[in-house]
């Protein structure tokens, strides 16, 4: 107990707010705990005006009011906002929080002007009134065939049905008008869904949360439900789909994101387009692949790659993403038989004019039994965007791996070639491998998913080993880069075809 005295406290700015054990305005609280900010909307009866009241105070660890911390999340009667912070002491010193203000005639009595200015404010009043009236005719008559015109467009781009959650207590939808390029983040226009959306049954569980079937308006959506406990992962991911020039038929669609509390539990959800074929894990135990089908799924799988890899200069700006959890679970399979990559909970972003990223992670996370020599072995150079990218190239060599193994030769004979599916290394390390046991295999043996003999037989099987032996290579300088191998893959695809129409 003596020793838990000693530790260090985190010393915050009171006012309004200070417990009685506070004194010259600072309170202390054990490390765990948080300083606020807090601003409440109150009516100052000598202006007539509603103004911001601050008040400044501590939360310590489990007190039940650190659920305020989130109360800026949700609508209030009197409106209010509140910032947490514990970066360092007295860190709240010098915040101020927002708040969405409120009409004063909505709930007081309004300022009554002396009676001698009476008239002379009415008859002022009046002529702005007219003026203001006589302006928005001109600006309707102006405006009127354009908004017509750009409603229709609304209507009749599928686009525009995109939309972002916010704030759970009011499930208000915000519907995108967008032309559908991709450029960026498009008008917002809120409105209340409620319970449109409705939750049918779980299609799927990881170690950060849940996904559910759902139905909004009659189609069919998932529904991630994510772990309050990974909310940096959440927040990553919004921000990541929120960037300019995402869309891509080879990148899952994000419809939207949410916060809200269920049995005083708070989840937060992210809407996205619904595949019923799954990911690419659970779709290969259950089907082979003709050499066509395996090529369509690899294709696509790199053209999405190459898609977030790729920094675009200009206006509006996108910058490289690294995916850095590529793995079959990660990739879902669309009805057309092409690919899309999903969950962007650990991307990081080139950064415009460098080479380093927005955010140093810890590398050291995502799926181990997919992570390349480099990050098991500490040398991956992490502030270097590069290395994110061919790490993901690692990645997606396993993936190339794991598909070749169910693409079917002899097709046309009594006995055809196939292998069951598996995970990689499944036979060398457990189900759940440690860190220690990955870099022994991958580091120290430089131990890689055998290639099976009957690929040689196989154009398309062959082209995919000499791909895959580059790309796990090593040396991340020596892999290949998503743009070349999907330059490699498209060319022999065309050709390919050529012959085939030869």
């Amino acid at each position: 107990m003596e020793i838990l005295n000693q530790l260090p406290k985190l010393k915050c700015y009171c006012h309004h707010h200070c417990p009685s054990q506070a004194h010259d305005g600072i309170c202390e609280v054990d490390i765990g705990g948080r300083c606020f900010a807090a601003a409440t909307e109150t009516f100052n009866t000598e202006t007539g005006l509603l103004e911001p009241e601050y008040s400044y105070g501590c939360f310590a660890p489990g007190d039940p009011t650190f659920l305020q911390c989130k109360g800026h999340l949700v609508d209030h009667n009197i409106p209010m906002g509140i910032v947490c912070c514990d970066n360092e002491s007295f860190c709240n010193e010098h915040l101020k929080p927002v708040y969405k203000p409120t009409n004063v005639s909505d709930h007081y009595a309004p300022y009554n002007p002396p009676a001698d200015t009476f008239l002379l404010q009415l008859l002022l009043a009046a002529v702005f009134s007219l003026l203001l009236l006589t302006f928005l005719i001109v600006l309707y008559i102006v405006c009127k065939y354009k908004s017509k015109e750009k409603s229709q467009k609304f209507l009749n781009e599928s686009d525009s049905n995109k939309s972002f959650l916010l704030n759970s207590k009011d499930s208000a939808f915000l519907s995108l008008d967008s032309s559908g390029s991709g450029s960026g983040m498009p008008l917002l226009v809120q409105r209340t869904i409620g319970r449109q959306i409705t939750l049918k049954h779980r299609i799927g569980k990881g170690r950060y949360g849940e996904v559910y079937l759902g139905e909004w308006k009659g189609t069919y959506v998932a529904v991630k439900s994510i772990n309050s406990s990974e909310e940096q992962s959440w927040w990553r991911e919004q921000q990541i789909y929120k960037l300019a020039l995402m869309k891509h038929p080879n990148i899952l669609e994000s419809m939207g994101y949410d916060i809200r509390s269920k049995d005083n539990i708070t989840q937060m959800i992210i809407v996205t387009d619904y595949h019923q074929r799954g990911s690419l894990y659970d779709y290969l135990q259950c089907y082979t692949l003709s050499e066509d089908q395996a090529l369509r799924l690899v294709l696509s799988t790199i053209s999405g790659l190459c898609h977030i890899h790729m920094e675009v200069e200009g206006k509006p700006y996108k910058p490289g993403i690294a995916h850095r959890d590529i793995k079959s679970k990660n990739i879902l399979v669309k009805n057309n038989g092409e690919a899309c990559i999903a969950d962007f909970g650990l991307a990081v972003c080139s950064v415009s004019g460098e080479r380093g990223v927005d955010i140093v992670p810890n590398v050291k996370q995502g799926t181990k039994r997919y992570m390349p020599p480099e990050v098991l072995d500490d040398t991956m150079k992490m502030d270097w965007f590069d290395a994110y990218k061919q790490a993901d190239m690692y990645s997606f060599a396993l993936i190339l791996w794991e598909i070749g193994r169910r693409c079917v030769t002899n097709a046309g004979d009594e006995k055809p070639e196939f292998e069951d599916y598996d995970i990689p290394y499944k036979d060398q390390v457990p189900q759940d491998p440690s860190f220690e046991d990955m870099r022994k295999i991958v580091c120290e043996d430089g131990s890689r998913p055998e290639i099976p003999l009957r690929w040689n037989k196989s154009k398309l099987l062959l082209e995919l080993s000499k791909i895959m032996k580059e790309c796990w290579h090593r040396s991340p300088q020596v892999r290949l880069t998503s743009l070349r191998v999907k330059k490699t893959l498209t060319e022999f695809r065309d050709y390919e075809t050529h012959l085939q129409i030869v």
